[in-house]
């Protein structure tokens, strides 16, 4: 999921990071050639197209929408469960800390769980956060709701397997 909610389908969410300056492109490569040039290089090694034709029963197998497809089925493979936090809230009521129940409690008490709550940590609704503009950026992000900072929380459902993979 992402900030504005604007790419839902996991296989097309899965390439927008190599054609974000940001995440991946970088300077390397414009938006629009960012993939021609990520598939040209896939296809450069022998290994991967074979890896391709494999999974996709296909003899022109590396192009964009089968890495979005690969990279999708990868990201689902991924699973967060089993942290402290995952084991305190099973029932292991010596998986946490003390300090670490603390800050669960704060959290909970300063109303983040009001939104933050199931396994994902994320409700999957926009909230306005209140959170200034990057100065650096050439525009504002006005987020989903076409006011200034609202930007969906399912942003934490991404660090959170992130932080879990991580750890």
């Amino acid at each position: 999921m992402f900030w504005g909610l604007a790419c839902n389908e996991p296989r097309t969410q899965a390439l927008e990071p190599i054609k974000a300056f940001e995440e991946m492109r970088g300077n390397a490569y414009s938006k629009d050639g960012a993939m021609d040039a990520v598939v040209a290089r896939l296809n450069a090694i022998p290994e991967y197209r074979a890896l391709f034709v494999k999974a996709f029963d296909d003899e022109n197998a590396v192009n964009a929408s089968n890495l979005g497809r690969a990279l999708a089925a990868f990201e689902r493979s991924l699973l967060a469960n089993n942290s402290p936090f995952d084991r305190y809230m099973g029932g292991d009521r010596n998986a946490m800390t003390a300090i670490q129940i603390q800050g669960m409690r704060r959290f909970e008490r300063i109303g983040c769980s009001n939104c933050h709550n199931g396994p994902m940590f994320s409700d999957y609704e926009p909230h306005v956060l209140g959170v200034p503009d990057n100065g650096k950026l050439p525009e504002s992000d006005r987020g989903i709701k076409d006011e200034p900072y609202a930007f969906s929380n399912g942003i934490v459902a991404k660090s959170r397997l992130h932080r879990a993979l991580h750890a």
